[in-house]
């Protein structure tokens, strides 16, 4: 009997953010460390910090980079540019393409959603061939 790794809509819903992150999400997965401010610091100027430490946190929380960086929850960015120092607001927050050197330093492999998919897929008909 074949079983459904995501339903459609998790699989829809992959990779995005669902809704503002709760108190207990925010604090759990959007803290800095002295390691990520450190990270964060290497970087130059306002709007460059608060990305860089935005798509830091947001990979932590959602295990994948968004297609928009800027796709971001107000609450999350202003969370992370609180515990920055940044006074800022949603539309102030910069895009950052910098995500390459994001996934360098951290080691992420850049990820092809539909590919997942498919390997998603693949894995379920495998396991329902060898039952």
């Amino acid at each position: 009997m074949p079983t459904e790794f995501l339903t459609d809509e998790q699989e829809q819903a992959y990779g995005d953010y669902l809704g503002p992150p709760s108190t207990q999400q925010l604090s759990r997965y959007f803290h800095l460390d002295d390691a990520d401010r450190e990270r964060v610091n290497d970087r130059r100027g306002a709007g460059n910090k608060l990305g860089f430490a935005v798509q830091l946190t947001t990979v932590r929380f959602l295990g994948t980079f968004l297609a928009e960086p800027t796709d971001v929850p107000s609450d999350v960015v202003a969370y992370v540019a609180a515990q920055l120092g940044i006074r800022c607001c949603s539309s102030e927050l910069k895009r950052f393409s910098g995500h390459l050197s994001l996934r360098s330093l951290e080691g992420y492999i850049a990820h092809n959603r539909e590919a997942a998919k498919r390997k998603a897929r693949s894995c379920e008909r495998h396991d329902t061939i060898s039952r």
